[in-house]
């Protein structure tokens, strides 16, 4: 019989009084003339004369129900020695024994710090002393074999692309939100110095801390309000990062991280296609200026400067082509060209090779037209004279400007809570399966004082960015994809190199970075960079429950996935879950992009609130079976 990608024999045998278990492991998946490739053989030897219930094929059987957890088969193939190949099937089946008719924690669902009563710095000593004793091995760990040294530098690599053009999208974002106040330069420069310290004494290095979506956000609400009361920006700017360090600090100290066990992955689907939005609002938000300043604005006066179709037909076409790219690159792991190892390659690193490609591109069809170029002659002067961070001066700021940085320090310390304390969630899912403490109420302390920081040297805010600490995570563990019947194919890590090293190189390779401005990193058209927030935020809806829910109502009901969860419960249940979740967007991305500053101060109570709502409103109007299931599936 054939389970999935381990072909099962048995044989009795009248020579033998004994049980013999064989196990053959192929290199890569091979053709056997099966539906699908094999990935090992197992053989069961057992005697003739035996039991009725102990006969080869009984043991065979039970041998083979077992192989029906996919976590198994995948242990079992990664396995280096017999006591590895025995553990496996014994872990499976203590998971089997353990497991009921009741819906068990799904792979991947974030593990959240257990509760405890908060006690005055209790969780925040406990996160010190269990992390404290393994801080050596987390050095050490990328060093113990020679896969540890190649996943490590290859994650470091990685990283760097990863954090460092999203790094300049948003530092370009952010410069045209502050008039250019915030340039790309001190967007590396928080990133990398932030960084790196955060991976030296964080509890939990895997979470990379970057300037993200909702940080854009509000730098921008907070620049509109200073220039509408005629406020300086940087000393605003820095009273209510401050004001946000101080909360996060108070956050740790009274172990409020214990708060999030009432999180849930509605809130987490909500919050992550929120993110989507932004980037993608993000992306399309000056090709409209664009179209509307060369195109649309001219209808009355044909013959005025600007009206030019050329340049934001040129703008769209290189956005949609490094989205493009980038996809296929990603994509190219699955698809049957060249060998493996390249396909890996290629897709690891599809978006600084996509950028690369359209860059070049762009200069070999294009070369005659104009695109913009991220303003760089501020930022190289600034590098050159070492004046890249500055202490605003606070003579100048009248007293009523305390309560209202006070205010929005505490409503933006309330996003950072929730979006580092996800993030690391996120990092520490189960089916990480990592074996060293989370530390959840120490990375919030630290976030606050790396915060703190940036606030007085005048540099953009950083936390836990969600897409980029699960990547890591990902990148540095050993990964077996499996796939089901119908159900789409999920990776199943075996094994994580937990080390500081590849985020600690990451960061540092940014701060290098800080040479590359203006030449080479200018060359990149502005428009390749907004196409790295439509790849960005596309990417993010990958295993999102929400985003595949969505999909469900347009999908013929016979192509449902096999999950047996959702055959357990109604479409109208799960339709309504859907649609209180979309409602629940719509509210959150109307308050974050009116354009009224003040309104859009209040979108961190927005994530908040989503708790309450999730536990007070939804099992009111559906069956616990069915929340049950549809929050943890």
């Amino acid at each position: 019989m054939e389970i999935d990608s381990i072909l099962l024999l048995s044989c009795e045998l009248s020579t033998t009084t004994e049980f013999r278990y064989i196990l053959f492991q192929f290199t890569e998946a091979t053709e056997l003339g099966f539906d699908d490739a094999v990935g090992g053989v197992m053989l069961i030897l057992g005697p003739t004369l035996t039991k009725g219930n102990k006969t080869v094929e009984e043991v065979s059987r039970s041998i083979g129900c077992l192989l029906n957890n996919v976590d198994v088969q995948s242990h079992l193939l990664a396995a280096s020695d017999p006591q590895s190949a025995t553990q496996a099937l014994i872990d499976g089946l203590e998971t089997e024994l353990r497991n009921d008719s009741h819906i068990t924690e799904p792979p991947g669902h974030a593990i959240i710090p257990p509760y405890v009563k908060p006690i005055v710095g209790g969780c925040l000593y406990r996160d010190i002393r269990k992390r404290l004793p393994t801080w050596p091995s987390d050095w050490t760990d990328a060093f113990q074999s020679r896969t540890a040294i190649s996943k490590t530098v290859a994650t470091s690599f990685f990283l760097y692309f990863a954090c460092l053009l999203p790094a300049i999208a948003f530092g370009i974002l952010n410069s045209s939100h502050t008039g250019g106040s915030i340039t790309v330069a001190k967007t590396i420069l928080a990133q990398g110095a932030g960084g790196l310290l955060f991976s030296i004494i964080a509890g939990q290095p895997m979470v990379i801390l970057l300037s993200t979506a909702p940080i854009s956000i509000y730098i921008k609400l907070i620049y509109d309000i200073s220039v509408d009361n005629n406020v300086p920006f940087w000393s605003f700017y820095m009273l209510v990062g401050i004001f946000n360090g101080i909360f996060l600090c108070l956050y740790s100290v009274f172990g409020l991280s214990t708060f999030m066990r009432y999180s849930s992955r509605f809130v987490e689907e909500i919050f992550a296609v929120f993110i989507t939005v932004a980037f993608l609002y993000d992306g399309i938000h000056p090709i409209y200026n664009l179209f509307q300043e060369h195109i649309y604005s001219c209808s009355s006066n044909p013959n005025y400067p600007s009206c030019d179709s050329g340049p934001p037909l040129v703008f769209l076409v290189l956005v949609v082509s490094t989205l493009w790219v980038c996809f296929k690159l990603a994509r190219l792991r699955d698809s049957p060209y060249i060998s493996a190892k390249f396909r890996g390659v290629f897709s690891d690193y599809a978006l600084p090779m996509g950028v690369l490609i359209v860059t070049l591109l762009r200069y070999a069809i294009l070369f005659p037209i104009d695109t913009p170029e991220f303003a760089s002659e501020k930022d190289a002067e600034a590098i050159r004279s070492g004046d890249l961070v500055r202490l605003p001066y606070l003579e100048s700021v009248s007293v009523g400007i305390y309560p209202a940085s006070l205010g929005l320090g505490f409503l933006l310390s309330l996003l950072f809570f929730v979006d580092q304390n996800i993030s690391a969630a996120l990092a520490n899912a189960s089916e990480h399966h990592l074996k060293k403490w989370g530390g959840y109420h120490l990375d919030i302390l630290l976030v606050g004082i790396i915060n703190i920081i940036l606030s007085i040297l005048g540099l953009p805010w950083i936390h836990g960015a969600l897409p980029h600490s699960a990547l890591h995570v990902k990148s540095l563990s050993t990964v077996v994809s499996i796939k089901q019947g119908r159900e789409a194919a999920r990776d199943v890590f075996i094994s994580v190199v937990e080390t500081r090293c590849a985020a600690f190189l990451c960061h540092a390779l940014m701060l290098v970075s800080l040479l590359l401005i203006p030449i080479p990193l200018t060359l990149i058209p502005v428009p390749v960079f907004y196409g790295v927030f439509w790849f960005l935020g596309i990417s993010g809806l990958r295993g999102n429950q929400f985003w595949e829910r969505l999909l469900l109502l347009i999908t013929d009901q016979r192509l449902y996935p096999a999950a047996p969860g959702l055959r357990r419960i109604s479409q109208r249940n799960i339709h309504i879950f859907t649609a209180v979740q979309i409602v629940c967007l719509l509210i959150f991305c109307f308050v974050s992009f009116f354009p009224n500053p003040y309104l859009t101060s209040a979108f961190p109570i927005i994530i908040v609130l989503l708790v309450p709502l999730r536990r007070l409103l939804l099992p009111r109007i559906l069956p616990k079976e069915a929340l049950r299931i549809l929050d943890a599936y």
